[in-house]
């Protein structure tokens, strides 16, 4: 179990002088006004069922499966993500792709209906992926498309269910349908594409007449679902507000470059990138305040990352093993929504034995919890759907904050100190009237217990009206607000 990170005594009024040595500071002012015309869409995690992340699915047993399912369903329900994002074979299911002839006894096919059942229940938007025919004929893609409106279909009318709000055309679909630019012959070559940008923008015009047609035209299509370096992101969201100008689509990309400004030294300038701040305030400009703008992957990773291994930090620590993991996943979080993202989706709920990016570790590691799942589980019970993001002033190197409110009037903020050494935020807003603090520092060692989350809420006292000073130890997350967080302890 996680011990305590702070005592109520350490959320007094305090000043640099009141420490034995001066420690950096910062000053923020929370605004009344949201940053948006709308309000947040939440935090969630990628929830593919078992068993999608093993090399040999036969290795999970029916017992395994059993007992996988239960710790999924114990911890998303504890987590309560607000979204939650599914890769799909409709090939498996529908192998004609006619979008009719479904095999609903299909083993894999009943592991995704628990998950989407269970999603639904738990009240979570859904994002629904094709994930395969990546990279056949085009004809067949077209069936894969009309596999996939069927399948939703059959969801909402045979099934009900409702919150199926999504659809991706592909996973990172950049590298496939490739635009014809200097950046993407200087990252795939110059061989010829299997596919264009003009074919991945005329699938998905089909998707959304589809919709329409089947009178399923609330849901949103994903694009262009960009990950392929900051550079690429930008070109291809650049294209994707041209091809869409007008249209109410869901633009996303996924997020995973180092902040460290050191990786980039010796990177090509194909691969450079200008900062989550820079970025994501470029992108908002870009689709302007209406439109939904949601990182449908991300996760924080060290140098020699891959597709399944996170990488180490700067001391060689495996990066989500590493103690203040939590601190780095909250920076991504934190800035991400302070300058005009809708929300975030963690890359992936657990680990399999190949993929080690989850939020707990495979069964042979029992299941225990990484350091991040402490931070982001906090971070899911703040930030919750229809709460209005404010605008922040102030920056610092070490410090981040974001702070919403909702229409009942109740506040959240969340800061974190990624540095190694301890901090006092300083928080003006005449309106905000903080009364509590939740806190999570470093996590040494794993959890495999679901009572792992040990943060009580904390009593703080404004040291004159509409100021608050918050003492941060290093790698230490705070979220502040003006009632009891809900569900936060079971």
């Amino acid at each position: 179990m996680m011990k305590k990170i702070a005592s109520p005594e350490c959320l007094k009024e305090t000043s640099a002088a009141d420490r034995e040595s001066p420690v950096p500071g910062a000053t923020f002012r929370i605004l009344p006004d949201p940053l948006l015309d709308h309000p947040l869409i939440g935090l969630g995690v990628e929830a593919e069922p078992p068993p999608f992340l093993w090399r040999d699915p036969k290795h999970v047993t029916p017992p395994l499966r059993a007992r996988i399912w239960e710790v999924i369903e114990r911890r998303l329900a504890l987590l309560r993500p607000a979204i939650a994002r599914l890769f799909c074979m409709p090939e498996q299911w529908n192998p004609s792709l006619d979008g009719r002839t479904y095999t609903w006894d299909h083993p894999d096919l009943q592991e995704y209906l628990r998950m989407i059942r269970f999603l639904d229940r738990l009240g979570c938007g859904i994002n629904l992926v094709l994930f395969t025919q990546f990279r056949e004929p085009i004809e067949t893609q077209r069936r894969a498309v009309y596999a996939m409106i069927g399948f939703i279909q059959k969801l909402r009318d045979d099934l009900g269910i409702r919150n199926i709000r999504w659809l991706t055309l592909f996973n990172e679909p950049e590298s496939v349908f490739r635009q014809d630019s200097p950046l993407a012959r200087a990252i795939f070559g110059h061989d010829p594409p299997l596919h264009t940008w003009d074919e991945y923008v005329s699938l998905n015009r089909m998707a959304m007449e589809l919709l329409r047609d089947h009178r399923m035209g609330d849901i949103r299509l994903v694009v262009p679902d960009v990950a392929w370096g900051g550079r690429m992101r930008r070109e291809r969201m650049t294209l994707t507000a041209a091809a869409f100008p007008t249209e109410d689509v869901c633009f996303s990309c996924h997020h995973y470059n180092p902040e460290d400004r050191e990786y980039y030294e010796t990177v090509p300038d194909a691969f450079q990138y200008d900062g989550l701040q820079e970025e994501v305030e470029r992108y908002r400009r870009l689709i302007g305040p209406t439109r939904q703008l949601i990182v449908w992957e991300f996760n924080y990773i060290g140098r020699g990352f891959d597709t399944h291994n996170p990488g180490v930090d700067t001391k060689g620590r495996i990066a989500l093993e590493a103690p203040d993991a939590g601190a780095h996943v909250a920076y991504r979080v934190i800035n991400s929504l302070r300058y005009g993202v809708d929300g975030l989706c963690l890359w992936h709920m657990n680990d399999g034995d190949v993929n080690k990016f989850g939020l707990w570790r495979s069964p042979n590691e029992h299941f225990g919890f990484k350091p991040h799942w402490y931070a982001f589980r906090l971070l899911t019970a703040a930030f919750r759907p229809g709460q209005w993001v404010l605008r922040v002033e102030g920056d610092s190197p070490a410090i981040s904050l974001v702070a919403t409110r909702d229409g009942q009037g109740k506040l959240r903020a969340a800061l974190v100190n990624t540095s190694e050494t301890p901090a006092i935020a300083e928080i003006r807003s005449a309106d905000c009237d903080w009364r509590l603090a939740y806190r999570v520092g470093p996590v040494p060692s794993p959890s495999s217990s679901d009572e792992g989350l040990d943060i009580h809420d904390q009593p703080v006292a404004m040291e004159r009206t509409g100021i608050l000073r918050i003492p941060l130890e290093p790698w230490e997350l705070v979220v502040l607000s003006n009632d009891r967080l809900d569900r936060l302890q079971e």
